[in-house]
């Protein structure tokens, strides 16, 4: 089960269940790595995430039906906190909070199942994809964005530990979407391929990012 915000619905190809351009083909890559009941995927999985959803809107979801009792995944891959940085400018420390919150949520109803915790992939409001730059003021017709990568680190690096510190949850982190992942940091640039809005990826992102979870998949259950 893959729970989240746009990134997640992503996977159906839709945002707020409307078919978009920027994820065409992806429903495909869903079912390529993720519908085991019809095809050579040696898993099978359901995304449920709804577009521009912050860590209180999944945790209220979750609180409220989301998960019913005859739905029980071995894994549940939580990917959330994005916007709570770029739609409500939370400070780290509160999107650590609403995030682990979420987290202690899916333990509770789902105890059996194996929580992996996805790091918050990189964005940017740069033009040219670099993470620690932000968007300077346009004519003063929009307003200047900040650089968020050093909020996003901070939380990716609490998110690790209190998943180290707890039984049946994992991390997972992705440089996938880097143009050179070992670049210094002030240097690091999504690639405009991968990520062409530098915040969701592209196909061939997904693709890339599906590919390192199911490498993932298989050492958590691919033995079971």
């Amino acid at each position: 089960l893959l729970i989240g915000d746009s990134i997640t619905e992503g996977w159906h190809g839709t945002s707020r269940g409307h078919e978009i351009a920027r994820a065409k083909g992806v429903a495909g890559l869903f079912a390529k790595h993720f519908d085991g009941a019809g095809t050579d995927a040696k898993y099978e999985g359901i995304a449920i995430g709804i577009s521009g959803d912050t860590s209180p809107n999944l945790l209220w979801r979750l609180q409220n039906g989301e998960l019913p009792d005859t739905l029980n995944p071995q894994v549940i891959w939580l990917l959330i906190g994005t916007n709570d940085f770029g739609n409500t400018w939370c400070s780290p420390e509160l999107v650590l909070i609403g995030i682990l919150r979420v987290v202690e949520e899916l333990r509770v109803l789902k105890p059996e199942a194996t929580i992996v915790v996805n790091g918050l992939l990189p964005r940017t409001f740069h033009r040219k994809g670099f993470v620690m730059r932000g968007r300077p003021s346009l004519l003063g017709r929009k307003p200047s964005l900040p650089s968020l990568w050093r909020d996003i680190v901070a939380v990716n690096d609490e998110l690790r530990q209190y998943s180290a510190s707890r039984d049946k949850v994992e991390y997972f982190e992705t440089d996938v979407f880097f143009v050179n992942k070992n670049a210094p940091r002030e240097e690091l640039q999504i690639n405009n391929q991968l990520m062409p809005d530098r915040l969701h990826p592209s196909a061939e992102g997904y693709d890339l990012w599906g590919e390192q979870i199911v490498a993932t998949l298989d050492r958590l259950i691919g033995n079971r």
